[in-house]
């Protein structure tokens, strides 16, 4: 409805499995049914959707799930949280383009590799919540026609056609050491730029460590993204070479300690030269936790002698433990 910016959507699957194990092979009858029933908003000129859907899963487990979804160029980005016969189970979804760019048409039919990979991260290894991979989908066929996308990304189109607009001014966000745009370990009161992406990687000393200062290196691997006009999204893995997991409880492991992390910040009253700006964030969100807080942040950019000066200051509460406390401070 409305050219893509609602829609209504079900679908019933009745499915079985065949599979080749060393035994030879097995296979099951048709008598596992799957489906959902759902309605997906789009805004009018942003390339993301709120999608909620009640669902029959794979293994005869139903629920409710919530997606927010993103597409950056060709790569979709997905966040959702499904909540199952009293379950909570959250993750993310990403789905990545696989070449060719240009596929052939006009062929009754052809074979050919998918024009996309995906790679899901879940928060809970169970088996609830589970759907049909490679399924028939209205969803996929429909991918990008609809209103939203085709003013999201008129700019490709018209460089495609040879006849390219004008390109407008973006600014750019430093990333800090956190994953997150700011400087140093401080936030800043603005985001990146809607569809930026900047991925990194810090190496913080065992001087300036977040966890287990003085003792062992910090590998911070982060993933930032403006996932939506004034918020921003922020994903991190922290691992910690030389200490090793559960070696309290399993003496002699080699599993090397890790923590993965995901934030966020609103940009409520953006800073502009002359007038502060304000936002609120939260680190560490879901995850271990291991350096949760919530703060709020002002901030005022100027410019001085050909380059840019930004003051700021915020507020932080509700810290998961001295180490994040440390790393959270300016």
């Amino acid at each position: 409805m409305a050219g893509g910016l609602l829609w209504f959507d079900t679908q019933v699957d009745l499915t079985g499995f065949l599979a080749f194990p060393d035994s030879g092979v097995t296979y099951s009858t048709l008598g596992r049914w799957t489906g959902f029933a759902g309605v997906t908003i789009r805004p009018y000129s942003v390339p993301a959707s709120l999608r909620v859907r009640a669902q029959r899963f794979l293994y005869g487990d139903q629920g409710l799930e919530v997606q927010v979804e993103r597409s950056l160029g060709d790569v979709d980005l997905a966040l959702y949280a499904q909540r199952i016969e009293g379950s909570n189970i959250g993750g993310v979804r990403l789905s990545l383009p696989l070449p060719p760019k240009e596929r052939g048409v006009g062929a009754p039919m052809r074979a050919g590799l998918s024009d996309q990979f995906e790679i899901e991260y879940r928060s809970d290894v169970s088996l609830q919540g589970i759907t049909i991979s490679g399924a028939a989908s209205r969803e996929n066929l429909l991918r990008k026609l609809d209103t939203s996308s085709f003013r999201a990304n008129r700019e490709g189109y018209l460089g495609a056609a040879g006849t390219p607009g004008e390109r407008p001014r973006r600014t750019h966000e430093a990333v800090s050491l956190t994953g997150m745009s700011g400087m140093i370990n401080t936030p800043w009161c603005g985001v990146m730029p809607s569809g930026d992406i900047e991925l990194g990687y810090n190496a913080i000393s065992k001087e300036a460590a977040y966890d287990h200062r003085g003792q062992h290196r910090n590998d911070v691997y982060y993933w930032a993204v403006g996932f939506l006009p004034h918020a921003e999204l922020g994903l991190r893995w922290t691992v910690i070479p030389g200490l090793k997991a559960f070696e309290g409880v399993a003496p002699g492991t080699t599993l090397t300690d890790a923590d993965r992390m995901v934030s966020g910040r609103l940009e409520v009253i953006p800073p502009r030269p002359g007038r502060p700006g304000l936002a609120l964030g939260i680190e560490d969100a879901v995850g271990t936790r291991r350096f949760h807080s919530e703060y709020a942040v002002a901030g005022l950019p100027a410019e001085t002698c050909g380059g840019s000066v930004h003051f700021r200051g915020g507020v932080w509460g509700h810290r998961g433990s001295s180490v994040a406390r440390d790393a959270s401070r300016a």
